[in-house]
């Protein structure tokens, strides 16, 4: 059996499966599972016949250990909100500890700008 490159407590940090594959916490059934079929092509073992065999067992555990589990807590409705109240409630405790910030230069203007001239992109497509 291979050895995991990367400690548990590593992969704890990960808890996320929505951060895992990128996804919009209000993905839907479609763009969740099109975003698993990309980010599994990029780490197939196939993907890597060529290349270095510590950089393929890399990309084979990080599939197994991240993508993986994270597609099956998002795939059906029920892990899905149960991922989503999860992530809620660790919001609402990092904000009762720790309130957040803007850092950057841009979040701190955008914090300034009226609501009013806020406009906001639902479709990122551009109109033909």
């Amino acid at each position: 059996m291979s050895q995991i490159p990367f400690s548990t407590d590593w992969l704890k940090r990960f808890s996320d499966p929505y951060a895992v594959l990128g996804l919009s916490v209000s993905a839907d059934d479609r763009r969740v599972l099109k975003r698993y079929r990309t980010v599994a092509k990029l780490l197939h073992p196939d993907g890597y016949v060529t290349a270095d065999p510590a950089d393929r067992e890399l990309a084979s555990q990080l599939f197994a250990h991240l993508i993986s589990p994270a597609y099956q807590k998002l795939k059906q409705d029920k892990d899905r909100a149960e991922s989503l109240a999860l992530l809620r409630v660790q919001v609402r405790r990092n904000n009762r500890e720790e309130p957040s910030s803007p850092q950057s230069g841009l979040a701190q203007q955008l914090l300034k700008t009226p609501m009013q001239s806020v406009t906001c992109f639902m479709n990122r497509r551009s109109p033909s």
